[in-house]
């Protein structure tokens, strides 16, 4: 699993860069929200989606695929952001929907500082790096891992302000192995709007893309659901 400083910079060279397309930019936003939406269900119910979780946090690793969907896994990996984002752009008004879009506009937010600070984005890379390392003895979503990428988040994501203000039941968001949980899962998020943006994403598209956008979710949720339930 590990590679040698060399081979990886060669494979960082000749890996084609991400393909500017509303699918892509759809798949993206879908990680996004995906992420967010388990930090809604992790805060407030103390609980969370296992496959979805694990594809989430699987994507971190995921630093050379070659494809949009091949960083979580395939599409089924993504049916829960799918779900989340066509509700976001069909039922903005539910609490629970104003929750997770509130989530991911601070994660785009977030990835746009962290472009701006170089030191940040080494040590990021540099800690899943070394956290990848632990794979060969647990899942992406051992508690072990989860409390590697939680400080990740804390040490090079937090500080870059402000922080994002998490809700959820006290009890819950006190708790050690939640609370890492939670910063895993915005981890995560933010790796998502990199890929995001890395496909063309921008905030204006998010708006002259809504329509077609929805239709494209709509389409990839279908191959989502297909590949979840496999072959008849």
């Amino acid at each position: 699993m590990a590679t040698t400083a060399s081979a990886e910079a060669s494979s960082r060279r000749t890996r084609p860069p991400m393909e500017h397309t509303l699918q892509n930019r759809v798949i993206g936003l879908g990680g996004a929200y995906q992420a967010s939406s388990l930090v809604w269900s992790i805060a407030w119910e103390g609980r969370y989606e296992p496959a979805s979780f694990a594809a989430s946090l699987g994507s971190l690793f995921a630093l050379q695929a070659e494809s949009a969907e091949a960083v979580f896994g395939g599409l089924a990996g993504l049916r829960l952001g799918l779900e989340a984002l066509i509700e976001a752009l069909t039922k903005p008004a539910e609490h629970r929907v104003r929750e997770t879009t509130r989530y991911v506009i601070s994660l785009i937010h977030l990835e746009r500082k962290l472009g701006r600070v170089p030191q940040n984005q080494t040590a990021i890379r540099s800690g899943i790096e070394q956290t990848q390392a632990l794979l060969a003895h647990y899942e992406p979503t051992h508690i072990n891992i989860v409390h590697r990428l939680a400080e990740i988040y804390r040490t090079a994501v937090s500080s870059l302000g402000p922080r994002i203000l998490v809700r959820g039941e006290p009890a819950i968001l006190q708790d050690a192995d939640q609370a890492a949980r939670i910063r895993a899962a915005l981890l995560a998020g933010l790796r998502s709007t990199i890929l995001w943006r890395q496909a063309g994403g921008r905030r204006w598209r998010l708006i002259v893309e809504r329509r077609r956008g929805l239709e494209v979710a709509r389409a990839l949720l279908e191959r989502a659901r297909r590949e979840t339930a496999g072959p008849d």
